[in-house]
């Protein structure tokens, strides 16, 4: 049977669990080889990845800063 993508979004109050769902889902989904998993928090004070025990190396807004025309240099 062919897998096709799909999109899981949680929302809610702050301090409802939304992170610790989102964090078991995740672990559920790779520990059902439902591999790869892109998880997005958008959280401003996001901590998705130490619920998940692993390391930020670079921020979704620090990469699109990075790679903005705005601030690539010219040719």
């Amino acid at each position: 049977m062919q897998k096709h993508p799909f999109t899981i979004a949680i929302s809610g109050k702050g301090g409802t669990g939304k992170t610790t769902v989102s964090s078991l889902l995740i672990r559920s989904f790779i520990d059902l080889g439902e591999v790869p998993v892109l998880a997005v928090d958008a959280d401003p004070n996001a901590n998705l990845h130490e619920a998940l025990g692993v390391p930020v190396h670079e921020t979704l807004g620090a990469c699109g800063r990075k790679h903005s025309p705005a601030t690539s240099p010219r040719a």
